[in-house]
Parts: C-alpha cells; structure tokens; sequence
C-alpha cells in the first residue's frame, strides 16, 4: 500500500510538473499543431499557426516566451511578428499540466477609454520612442467571461506589437506600477480599477510592405501596433509627434499645421480600433469643394494634376456616403501615397494610405470606412463585417451615384455573386482574423454578396434606412457587429421575417443550391418548380415578350412552397423567353452569367483593406 501510495503521489507531481517553454517553443517554430493540441485547450485556434492569418500575419513565424505574475500564476505567449487587422498573439494561462487559451476579446474586466501619446523617431537607427497615456477603466466583459476562482485575474494585460518594448509603467498617482511583458502581452499588476498609465516603450519598425517601417526617408506607424489596447476596443486618442522639420506628418482626425516648436498634433475624437501615421517629404495638394469640406493628397511621386484629379474623385463619393449612411464626422478627408505600404490601401477614417502606383483611382472602398470601421468600429477579433460593408458600399456607390445613366450603371455594376471554396467552411459571423485567409474571403467576399441580397429583397431604400438607423443607436466607442444590423433590420421590417434571411446566411457555411426544375404559363402566371426550397433569398427572372418588351421579377423564396412550387406574375403576358438570375447575383451554386457586371470584373485588379 506504501509503494502504490508513493507512486500515486509521484505521477500527481509528474503531471503537474511546469511545461517544458524550449519544447514549446519548438513546436512553435515547427509549427506542429498536432503537438500543441496535446497540451493547449481545445478552443485554441492553432490552424493559423500554419495558414497564417487573414493577411500573413505569422509568415516570421512564430516563437513561444513567458512570464510569471507576482501570485505566481505562469503565462505562455506565443508571439510573431504582427501586422494590423490580423491575428494577434495566443496567450495561454498553465493550469494543472496544460494551457488554457485566453482570447484576445477577452478584457480581464478592464477597457481603454482614451489615450494621449508623443511619439519621437531616431531615423538612423529605424526606432520610435513613445509615451502614452493611457486611461483606463472596468468594464463589463463581453464574450469570454475572465477566469474565475483560483484562476482568476490578479491583474489585466495590455498588448501592444512585440517589436515594442515597455521600460516603465507609472500610475495616475505618480508611483511604479509593477508590469510583466512577453512578446507584446504587457500584464500589469494591478487592480481592476479607474487608473491613468503612462507607459515608456520603444520600438523598431523595420517591415516595409507588411507592418510599419522607419528609416532615413520615411516614417510609417501604419498596420502596426504601436498603441497599448485591451481586447482592441476602440478609443479617442491625441498624438504629438515630432519629425524631421521638411517633413509634413499625416495623422488621424482633422489635422493640424505644425505649431512654433516643430511637433505636429493630431486629435482623433473617433473612438476606432485602427490607428494610422505617416510622414515623409511630401509634396501636398489641397483644395475645398463648395461645401467647405477640404481634401488633401500627399505624395513624393504623383504630380500636381494627379494630385487635383484625385481630390476631384472623391468629391462625389463623399457626397453619396453622406447623405446614404450619415453626416461625414471631419472637416477634411485625405490620401496618402506611401511607397513603403504594402497592403494595397487602408483606411484611416479622416484620410487612407495607398502603397505606391495606386493613385489616382476612383476609391469608394476605403472612403466607406470612415462609416464602416470608423464611426462604426470594428476589432477584426469576431468577424470581417465591415470589410463586407465596404465592398457593398462600393457597388451601392458606382449603381446608384448620379452620374450618367443611372440606369446604365446599375445593370453594368450589378454584384456577381460567385462561390468560393472558403465560403463553406466557416459562417460569416464569426470569420474572424484567427480563421486564416478564409476571413478575408469571408469579409470581402460572402459578406458583401449577402448585403447586396439582403438590398435586392428589401430595397434600396430601406436597406439604406436600416443603415442610418443602425448608425443612430449604435453606442459610441463600442464595436459593432452583425448582430447589431440583423436586430436593426428584423425591428425595422417585421413584416419581412428577416430573421430567416440572417439566419441562413450569418450563421451557416456555404451557399445555396437552386434549380429550376419546370417552368409553364397557367393562369396568366408563371408557375415553376424548384428541386428544393433553397436558403432564404431573392432570385431574379427576366421576362420578355414576343416584342421585345421586358417585365423583371424577384422571387422571394421564402414563398416557395414546401414542395419546391412557386409562381411568378407577368406584366407583359405570357413571356417568349424565361431568364434565370442573369447577372448571377444569387449566391449559389452554378456557373456564373455569360455577360457578367463590368464592376465585379475589374474589382480585382485592386488591393484594399
């Protein structure tokens, strides 16, 4: 009994003995999911460890480090080189011989509400020196409840990029405050309480086309994290930097000239999740539209007339999203041309930044976040919803702008609607960054064909009513959702039962199957047969006459019968010819249309974000 008594406690001591970090760390490098899934918790998300993120986020590869609080609680960070709207890094708590994955959404209890920030840049060197301010506050926790019992928190974590390293860390009372940093999991060892953080850290900015970058003719803070965040809840912000004095500086929020002592200010009062700065010897040109509202370019390679060409494109676009959505919250709206930006374009609400040889274009991607992303933020930790906005906005702009023939445009841009391998593996819903390259399908792609559904059941009208309102009651500072314009729309319109339409299309995988199986004239109707009554969405027939004329149709299927029955009206009689969603806007399995709507084809000759 003594012997089996003795063994029992020694493989208790055994299976709880510390992690191995160097085997950790090894199948980090090596990528080995398989290992890791041994030890870590099973919500991980190690695919991307392999995939890498939405946008390479982990292409550097990834590394595993620690830290160990003050209660003695040991913390594991598995850290990569990070770039902005992707994954971050995977923080674990060990806990009885394994992991526990603690997500990023999760807060610990706690919330940025405001920073303010001055920034220095040692150009030989590729570095920048920051001070933050950084208010804090409890706030309820959304999604992931924190750790309870024994696990619970001690204190929260700040993260930043891992390139940054903090060196000290003062409360709002003057004193030190204990921190801990691993990668750029920065755990600060305090109570869950309203405090102001000043943190001093430092970082090197050497990823041009990826993440940010600093050298001798350019500073770039773009698609970095160069700001302390929590869960990367959005937040008003001021920043002070200090450049070379031939430099001009772009930064978010309505600028300001460089004052007397060189620095240039910014304040942003948007509360977002994604923060951009920019300087170099640019060349500017600015000018004001009728209204007063004023655009900038800047630029070391365009020329003035590129530069003019390009303030006069986004007059209109401006105008549209204005009146569509709501009033446009800055003074100015700008773009800037920087050669080393790699991700195509960004938004940064009151201006974008474009890598080079992007400019001049007809952009309504990027002017549409200042709605979608800005004024309504998003974390990129839950989904890529306002990427699907984006785009959506992009076609609702180029059918409905008034130019032209509005009537041309809104058959020549009609939304092609194509499957994608991607679309069947995760709901649009959650396709967050921690998905992989799927997110960005899902985001750009999915997201964006079901809008331009959920337009063609509803209206244009209403569908831009359910967006103002959505826009109205959204609560300031706090991240937007799906959910949230699903509940706006089903309030709006119950009449509609929309509640159908989201579900099949937000939360589950894949698209449609829709074939017409028979299609006859009785009764001075159109009654056909489907194989199976499809998802809930709207499906377009044409219909024209012995003469020509054309009477078009939208069949809300939701008025299938159970059989697969349907009928269709006819305003022309009995129709020499039947077509069947011809611009392929229906998001379903099949070919695509023949003729297929010029703005769908061309879209991929660019890059957004």
């Amino acid at each position: 009994m003594l012997t089996l008594a003795l063994a029992l406690v020694s493989c208790a001591a055994r299976s709880t003995a510390p992690l191995d970090l160097q085997e950790i760390d090894r199948m980090a490098q090596a990528r080995d999911i398989e290992g890791l899934a041994k030890i870590v918790s099973a919500d991980t998300p190690l695919p991307v460890l392999r995939t890498n993120g939405a946008y390479e986020a982990g292409r550097y590869g990834w590394h595993a480090v620690e830290f160990t609080t003050e209660a003695g609680k040991r913390f594991i960070v598995l850290t990569t080189a990070l770039t902005g709207e992707d994954v971050g890094e995977l923080l674990f708590l060990e806990n009885g011989g394994k992991l526990q994955y603690i997500p990023e959404t999760n807060r610990m209890g706690m919330s940025v509400v405001r920073e303010d920030l001055t920034a220095a840049f040692k150009l030989d060197k590729g570095t920048t020196q920051i001070v933050a301010k950084v208010q804090v506050e409890p706030a309820p926790q959304t999604g992931t409840p924190p750790f309870a019992g024994p696990l619970a928190p001690t204190g929260y974590v700040l993260r930043l990029g891992p390139n940054f390293r903090v060196a000290t860390v003062f409360g709002a009372n003057g004193k030190p405050v204990s921190f801990h940093q691993a990668g750029g999991v920065i755990w600060i060892e305090a109570a869950q309480k309203a405090d102001t953080l000043t943190l001093s850290y430092e970082g090197t900015l050497d990823k041009p086309q990826y993440a940010g970058s600093i050298d001798a003719k350019h500073i770039q803070l773009t698609n970095e994290f160069w700001y302390p965040s929590i869960a990367r809840g959005p937040a008003p912000y001021s920043l002070v930097a200090t450049v070379p004095n031939d430099w001009i500086a772009v930064g978010q929020g309505d600028p300001a000239p460089r004052e007397a002592d060189g620095k240039w200010r910014f304040e942003m009062s948007l509360p977002t999740s994604v923060w951009s700065f920019s300087a170099e010897p640019f060349k500017t040109f600015s000018r004001k539209d009728k209204n007063g509202r004023g655009y900038d370019v800047y630029s070391t390679k365009l020329t003035e007339e590129e530069m003019r060409r390009q303030t006069e494109l986004y007059e209109p676009i401006l105008d549209f999203y204005s009146q569509a959505f709501a009033p446009y919250p800055f003074t100015r709206w700008g773009a800037a041309d920087v050669r080393t930006y790699g991700g195509g374009a960004l938004e940064a609400y009151s201006f974008a930044t474009y890598g080079s040889g992007f400019l001049p274009d007809e952009d309504a991607h990027e002017p549409s976040h200042t709605w979608w992303g800005g004024i309504m933020p998003n974390t990129y930790l839950r989904s890529f919803w306002n990427e699907s906005f984006a785009v959506w906005s992009e076609g609702l702009y180029r059918r409905n702008a008034p130019i032209g023939d509005v009537v041309a445009r809104r058959e020549a841009f009609a939304d092609l609607a194509e499957d994608e391998d991607a679309y069947g593996r995760v709901p649009i819903a959650s396709g967050s960054c921690f998905v992989g390259p799927e997110a960005s399908s899902l985001g750009y792609g999915k997201g964006s064909h079901v809008l331009a559904m959920l337009e063609q059941l509803v209206g244009t009208e209403p569908m831009l009513a359910g967006c103002r309102e959505w826009i109205k009651n959204q609560p300031k500072g706090q991240p937007a959702e799906w959910e949230g314009f699903e509940a706006t729309m089903t309030r709006l319109y119950p009449r509609l039962h929309l509640e159908s339409f989201f579900e099949d299309w937000l939360r589950k995988p894949g698209v449609a199957t829709v074939e017409v199986q028979s299609l006859k004239w009785a009764g001075g109707k159109l009654v056909g047969k489907m194989a199976a009554n499809p998802r809930r969405m709207p499906l377009e027939f044409i219909l024209v006459g012995p003469t020509g004329a054309v009477d078009r149709r939208n069949l809300d299927t939701a008025t299938v019968g159970p059989d697969g029955t349907f009928m269709l009206p006819s305003g022309i009689g009995k129709p020499a010819r039947v077509l069947f969603d011809p611009y392929h806007r229906a998001l379903r399995r099949g070919d695509a249309a023949p003729s297929t709507g010029f703005f769908s084809a061309t879209r991929g000759f660019r890059v957004y974000r």
